[in-house]
């Protein structure tokens, strides 16, 4: 693409005068070619340079909603970047002496996660990696239970090669497959397989397919994993008498309510070392982010807003999606759309994977 640099700001160094500043991003280090965008992890050639004055040091600065990131530091104000900070609209500041530029606008592009290098779990129905070639989920029809492995389309769920395939009958999701390659979500057991069509037609939540569970003894086993942090899109189709895991382990996971006490009503975080009750108990389909931790360091948003902190344990040990291995009858009852999850704590990064799920599958 066709680039820009910006000139602007004011040097009120020694010398009275005033001096300008020029900022441009560029693809080449002979610094020749100005460009606007770049992909995770591409280097680019960031320069400033000052007319008026000589300054000393220059410091580059990006800035992402209202987070920033160092880039470098040097007396030259030509700077080698190697693009790695969050996906999206940034704008790259620079600092010289007491020389401030103006704004420089520059997009990181590619898939949401190609940013998150530490991510161990990763279901959706988009595609989140870039370097991720497999298919999205194995679909198994209702007629004759052939399977068929069903990938992507422009970065989305293949509908129309489900749709073709399972004629006017059901489809079930047999396997859905970890774009990380930590451990795919399985159900070997046909009767246990939640939903990706119900005649003839792909399930969604507001136009956006969603892998669906009608029964307390639909759920899908993965490899368990260490969890700290996750993202996830999830709604409950009603209240039941009894608590509803989207994301399990024994005696921990997410759950998204059910009817039995006040206690397992709402979205909760659940761990052998504390609980977190958020307020948000309804059928909307929401975006959900938790981190585990001690000393009161855990946490739970629903939407983007904090529902509650406090204690859990350390980190959490999850082996399925849809239920609790140690007690499967506390099922989920309706729709996971995408689950994202972390070995570590990415709650500081939280707003970027809060704002990409809420626009893709148009939570509140």
């Amino acid at each position: 693409m066709p680039g820009i640099g910006i000139t602007g700001g004011r040097f009120g160094g020694g010398g009275g005068g005033s001096a300008s500043i020029t900022v441009g991003i560029y693809s080449d280090a002979g610094y020749t070619t100005l460009i606007t965008d770049g992909g995770f992890g591409d280097t680019v050639y960031p320069k400033a340079v000052v007319t008026g004055a000589t300054p000393s040091s220059y410091l580059f600065i990006a800035r992402l909603n209202d987070d920033f990131y160092f880039i470098d530091e040097n007396g030259t104000g030509e700077v080698t970047w190697v693009i790695d900070v969050p996906l999206g609209n940034i704008e790259i500041i620079v600092i010289a002496d007491d020389v401030i530029s103006n704004l420089v606008a520059f997009e990181i592009t590619g898939l949401l996660l190609d940013a998150f290098p530490t991510c161990n779990g990763a279901f959706s129905v988009r595609k989140l990696l870039s370097t991720y070639t497999g298919n999205c989920m194995v679909v198994r029809r209702s007629s004759d239970s052939l399977t068929l492995g069903v990938g992507f389309v422009s970065g989305e769920l293949d509908i129309a090669s489900i749709v073709t395939f399972v004629g006017v009958g059901n489809g079930f999701d047999a396997i859905w497959y970890d774009q990380t390659s930590t451990g795919n979500a399985s159900q070997v057991t046909a009767n246990d397989q939640p939903f990706i069509a119900i005649s003839g037609a792909v399930t969604t939540v507001g136009g956006v397919p969603t892998v669906t569970f009608t029964t307390s003894g639909e759920f899908m086993s993965i490899a368990p994993r260490t969890v700290i942090s996750g993202f996830m899109v999830e709604r409950k189709a009603s209240n039941t008498l009894s608590a509803q895991y989207t994301l399990g382990g024994n005696v921990q996971g997410i759950s998204v309510g059910g009817t039995f006490d006040s206690y397992v009503n709402n979205i909760s975080l659940y761990t052998s070392g504390g609980s977190l009750i958020s307020y948000v108990d309804d059928t909307l389909n929401h975006q959900i982010s938790f981190n585990t931790g001690t000393a009161g360091s855990a946490s739970i948003y629903v939407d983007g807003a904090l529902e509650a902190s406090g204690t859990t344990s350390a980190s959490m040990t999850i082996s399925m999606i849809g239920s609790r291995p140690d007690a499967t009858s506390l099922a989920h009852i309706g729709s996971i759309s995408e689950i994202i999850l972390f070995p570590d704590n990415q709650i500081a990064s939280r707003a970027t994977i809060e704002t990409s799920q809420q626009t893709y599958f148009g939570t509140p």
